[in-house]
């Protein structure tokens, strides 16, 4: 994905969930990411359908992104107990 066309991916991506079409959204950001890995806008954007899908684990990891993506962010723990029902 080239970076100029970033935002337009990750804003296609969440209209195509706002509509429903949830699936279609992922892959198009998995398609994305196949392209241009170190992208972390499209990694945060991936984040969120995972998440709410209830695919945890492994959308906890990609929102790990999320500093990339937003400099300036506060980190944020997983407590103990949490990191169990992520693996």
């Amino acid at each position: 994905a080239d970076p100029a066309h970033v935002d337009g991916i990750v804003g296609l991506a969440s209209l195509r969930a706002e509509q429903g079409r949830a699936l279609e959204s992922e892959e198009m950001l998995r398609a994305a990411l196949a392209v241009a890995p170190g992208e972390a806008r499209l990694h945060n954007a991936l984040a969120m359908r995972l998440l709410e899908r209830g695919a945890l684990a492994e959308g906890f990891r990609e929102y790990a992104w999320r500093h990339q993506a937003l400099p300036g962010l506060s980190p944020v723990t997983v407590p103990d107990a949490g990191k169990a029902a992520l693996r």
